[in-house]
Parts: C-alpha cells; structure tokens; sequence
C-alpha cells in the first residue's frame, strides 16, 4: 500500500478508529465531516493561508493536512505547528500533530504510548475549538491512559502488523 490516500484511509479506519484511540473521531468520519486536504511541500506561509481561508462548515467537521513527501523530524515538524497555533489564536481551529517519528515529550521513543499519534505521513489535523472544549478534561485524561492500555496489550506482531507503514 504506497498510495497517500489509502495509507490515511487506512490509517483513520484500522488505527484511530479501529483501536478507538479516538472515539471522538467515529462519528465525523462516518458522517463524511472528516476531509483530507494533500500538499506536496510544507511552507509556512502557505499552511498559514489555508487555514485561515479554511471556515468549518459543520459542527464536528475535521480536515487533515497531509504532507507524503515532507521529510521533516518530529521535532522540526511539531515546532512548526506550535508557531502556526500562535498565529491562529482567533481562527476557530486547533492543531493537532501527527508524524511517523511521533514522541511524547515524557516518554522514551519505544514507549506504545507514542503510537497514539504516529501517523504514515507528518499531518496536521485541524479541530474546531470548540469540539475540542466540549469534551470534559478529565475525559481526556482517562483516554490517554485507555490508549496506553490499549496499545500495551496488543503483541509485538500486531504492533508490527498494524504500524506496518512505520517501517522504512
């Protein structure tokens, strides 16, 4: 599987939805609210404009910004979404990163934990505010600890089964 587009695809239905590492994300994409928008380069410029032209039209609406080709560290890439977020105080959207080389800041590389957000390609996936504030924090908090469950209960072969794309 070397097309972007099935490699998302996959990726939202066996590993977000699949796993339920985000149950908030079943019902948008079944609705079809979940859009993917594919870019071949990343400037910061241009990510910026597109975001700021881009106006949810539903409630619940998600889109992902994939970049297939973008060779980027995880640290490079999720430095460039923290700039974007400081420019997008007033945009009605969130930013949430995901990359191959994902890594909690807290936890060592190897950590499952970290497979929560390693996506095929680096992606950026813009939430609406305010879908994101209506989920209480605490629910937040025993979803990370779920996933981590989740992830740790699963063998190295499915590990390797699932993640197959993380392997280069």
């Amino acid at each position: 599987m070397k097309d972007p587009n099935q490699l998302i695809n996959y990726w939202v239905n066996e590993i977000v939805i699949g796993l339920n590492l985000c149950p908030f994300a079943k019902l948008p994409y079944e609705k079809g609210l979940m859009k993917t928008r594919y870019f071949e380069e990343f400037n910061l410029d241009k990510v910026r404009s597109e975001i700021e032209k881009t106006t949810p039209t539903a409630p619940l609406e998600n889109i992902l910004f994939v970049y297939p080709n973008l060779d980027i560290s995880f640290v490079d890439f999720h430095t460039l979404k923290e700039d974007l977020l400081l420019d997008l105080e007033q945009s009605p959207w969130d930013l949430i990163a995901f990359h191959p080389k994902f890594q909690f800041v807290s936890e060592p590389f190897k950590n499952r934990v970290n497979y929560v957000n390693r996506s095929p390609f680096p992606l950026l996936h813009l939430i609406q505010k305010k879908d994101l504030s209506s989920i209480p924090q605490e629910d937040g908090k025993k979803l990370n600890v779920i996933n981590e469950h989740t992830l740790e209960a699963l063998d190295q072969k499915k590990i390797d089964k699932l993640f197959f794309y993380l392997k280069n």
